[in-house]
């Protein structure tokens, strides 16, 4: 689990087994192929908003809260803002570790 600061507050970000097939039902694509799509370039939006969406819920957020944050602070923004953040969940996610953890 990480904690980042996003939006308007501190958050807590996982993505576990549970996480994943709720990615997997909705998005119709593995956790996997996404991350390779995001360190590649060759995204789609949903995959970011998404990302961080599903991790706010497996981090212990409120799945209404974490819509409302992820569609104020993700799909009301650049998206390149949260970009990293993704990154760093899938990166979690699979490796158990991310460059980011330390911020």
């Amino acid at each position: 689990m990480i904690e980042r600061i996003f939006g308007d507050g501190k958050y807590k970000f996982h993505i576990g087994y549970d996480e994943a097939v709720e990615w997997e039902r909705k998005r119709r694509k593995g956790l996997y192929p996404t991350m390779v799509a995001l360190l590649a370039g060759d995204w789609q939006v949903a995959d970011v908003t998404e990302v961080v969406r599903v991790a706010m819920i497996g981090g212990g957020s409120d799945p209404v809260e974490a819509f409302e944050i992820s569609d104020r602070y993700v799909r009301q923004r650049p998206l390149i803002e949260s970009m990293q953040l993704a990154i760093d969940v899938l990166e979690l996610a699979y490796f158990g570790t991310s460059e980011g953890d330390a911020t």
